[in-house]
């Protein structure tokens, strides 16, 4: 990068977020300044597990049928009359 690229950068970020960065309050701002520097591509990180819906569904039914079949272990509780 040459100096007249990073000067427009730096007024590029500038502009977009001020002379001071507050990065603990706004950490995804750094993200958004990789990509600048990058000319738009994300930064390299690990694709983050994505889960369907199906798998979501499945794990739903799952502990829907350990919970029917616990309540269906215990014993049912008599109603008192007062």
């Amino acid at each position: 990068m040459n100096t007249k690229e990073a000067d427009a950068l730096r007024k590029k970020l500038i502009k977009t977020y001020g002379p001071v960065i507050d990065l603990r309050a706004n950490p995804e701002t750094i993200d958004d300044i990789l990509r600048s520097l990058r000319h738009g591509r994300p930064p390299r990180h690990p694709p983050s597990p994505c889960v369907s819906n199906e798998e979501i569904m499945k794990a739903v039914l799952k502990v829907t049928r350990e919970v029917s079949a616990i309540k269906g272990s215990l014993p049912t509780a008599r109603r008192r009359r007062n």
